[in-house]
């Protein structure tokens, strides 16, 4: 009686133990079936350009069922796609720094699991937030490096897995970043960063405006007529009070003498010019060309003064030793 009692425990403990394994096995399919991944399709080359395509199937917990698009909606998707794969490629830089062009096309920040990819922002740049499609799978730090004052953010990307793809929308004080996220099981981007169209401009005008300050101090126009700076005597000195039409620089062409004055002087500020003679000084004719004195001679020593009594202003310019 005993043993028939022992067996038939026995056999509710295996009914019990199948049915818990079971449900343990349709839970993990559920949790597989809700994530559903597949393998990214193979890596194909076109022309010597690697593509990486990875697709990845909705989860079946999303509805089938689509909204029907009107034409205008049609173009808009058809222009999204055509800039999302415009074929604008990264660049390499520095310490191993993919850069991509910023706005020229949707940058893909290529992870994988167990690895960190830092995306770093512009010097000064400060995130405000950052929206990812897949909130499950990935995950977001917010770092910052440099001194301060001037620290740099950066974004550090982690996948829980492979074979993920979601975008993120990260807004700044500056602009707002879209972006694609991929995960592979094998190669990552570590460093990836932009650079921005509107810099590069300021940088080709900065470059363009010192070029040209460099050639028109190669060459200058006295009185109409193109001169060569390198014939010209730049020795003098110019000493004195800070007039508001103190001269910038003062130089001869071994006939005449050319006083600069700033840009911002009027004619009512240009000052008397007296000239040593014989260690006498006297007023000296001059005649006014745009913002520069033209004095008919070379002087070894002049005075300019304006104003009388406590508002009087002088300046001196001297011819220096071993100048032309």
């Amino acid at each position: 009686m005993n043993r028939i009692i022992f067996i038939s425990f026995c056999l509710v403990l295996l009914t019990c133990n199948s049915v818990s394994a079971a449900t343990e096995t349709d839970q993990q399919g559920l949790v597989n079936k809700v994530f559903a991944q597949h393998n990214p399709a193979p890596e194909k080359d076109s022309g010597g350009n690697v593509e990486i395509a990875i697709s990845q199937p909705a989860p079946d917990y999303i509805s089938k069922t689509d909204v029907r698009l009107n034409s205008k909606e049609w173009k808009a998707l058809k222009l999204s796609k055509e800039w999302i794969n415009r074929k604008v490629n990264p660049i390499m830089h520095s310490n191993g720094k993919i850069v991509y062009v910023f706005g020229a096309t949707l940058p893909t920040i290529i992870c994988s699991p167990l690895m960190a990819s830092d995306l770093e922002f512009q010097s000064g740049e400060n995130v405000n937030d950052v929206i990812i499609g897949d909130t499950a799978r990935w995950i977001v730090v917010v770092a910052q490096s440099g001194l301060s004052g001037r620290e740099s953010t950066h974004l550090v990307i982690k996948p829980l897995d492979a074979g993920l793809v979601t975008t993120a929308v990260i807004t700044t004080d500056r602009r707002t970043y879209h972006l694609k996220l991929v995960s592979r099981r094998k190669g990552y981007t570590p460093y990836v960063a932009f650079i921005y169209p509107e810099d590069q401009e300021k940088i080709l005008k900065a470059s363009l405006k010192k070029k040209r300050r460099k050639e028109s101090w190669k060459s200058t126009e006295i009185e109409g007529k193109p001169t060569d700076l390198s014939a010209l005597d730049f020795g003098y000195s110019i000493t004195g009070d800070e007039a508001s039409w103190k001269p910038m620089r003062v130089y001869n062409d071994g006939i005449r003498t050319f006083i600069q004055l700033p840009r911002t002087s009027t004619q009512t500020e240009i000052p008397v010019l007296l000239v040593e003679k014989a260690g006498e000084e006297a007023i000296v004719n001059y005649r006014v060309k745009g913002n520069a004195m033209i004095v008919d001679e070379i002087f070894e020593k002049a005075i300019l003064v304006a104003g009388t009594g406590m508002d009087q202003e002088k300046v001196e310019i001297k011819r220096l030793e071993g100048s032309k």
